[in-house]
């Protein structure tokens, strides 16, 4: 034990942090967090006892973080809350997934390792990098599951190359 696994938000208006209450003792460390829409909740990857898992925690709370159910219970990584609050997108193994953030709906859409995730403003497309051949940058249909290049890039390039919402 011991690790501090707290996250924090830094008002430069008032010059100082204040936690968010997220590592309660568990020994967990929270990656790659995203907020929701609302603000209300965070989604992470959590580390605990050498498995990553995909969950949510309320903001301000000191309740153990809840798994997401249904959720691959090994190796998620890079999620991003919709703008909607619809989905929640994560890499599942090896592939790219959605779901909704109670369980109740997930889909695996047609994504090889992606290393860095982004929504459209209105939640319909995700925006991935992913290395299967080569990489390259794919828009994908949520509700379809339709994918098409937007560009490849030379193999020797650095795949996890941010994402920003709105690019096209």
């Amino acid at each position: 034990g011991g690790r501090n696994s707290d996250l924090f938000v830094y008002s430069f208006r008032a010059g100082h942090a204040t936690p968010l209450h997220v590592g309660n003792g568990f020994d967990l460390v929270p990656l790659e967090p995203t907020w929701s829409p609302d603000g209300r909740e965070i989604a992470s990857v959590d580390e605990s006892g050498g498995s990553l898992a995909l969950v949510r925690r309320r903001v301000g709370s000191s309740d153990k973080p809840v798994p997401v159910p249904g959720a691959t219970p090994y190796g998620a990584m890079v999620p991003q809350w919709s703008p909607g609050g619809d989905w929640i997108a994560y890499r599942s193994g090896d592939t790219l997934a959605v779901i909704s953030p109670d369980g109740q709906r997930q889909r695996d859409l047609p994504m090889r390792r992606p290393t860095a995730v982004a929504w459209s403003r209105d939640s319909a497309t995700l925006f991935a990098i992913g290395v299967s051949a080569t990489p390259a940058l794919q828009a994908i249909d949520v509700a379809t599951g339709m994918s098409r290049t937007l560009r490849q890039f030379d193999e020797n390039a650095a795949p996890d190359a941010p994402v920003t919402p709105g690019q096209r």
